[in-house]
């Protein structure tokens, strides 16, 4: 997608536009997400944790001692 190019799911909206201005997509990338513009829903992407012994801390059940 062009910085210069328009989208909207309101078809009145995409109607103010030059078609040559308008995009031609069904889905497009708006900060880094995926955007339908038919149903109007973005598809996020699940973040991969690398692990390391230090995020594997997280992950671990505290002890009852540790939380009293």
């Amino acid at each position: 997608m062009n910085l210069r190019e328009w989208v909207s799911n309101d078809t009145t909206v995409c109607s103010m536009f030059q078609k040559k201005d308008r995009v031609q997509a069904e889905t497009v990338s708006v900060l880094g997400h995926t955007w339908c513009v038919s149903n109007d829903m973005f598809a996020l992407k699940p973040i991969k944790m690398p692990h390391s012994e230090r995020n594997a801390v997280y992950y671990k059940p505290w002890p009852r001692c540790s939380i009293l």
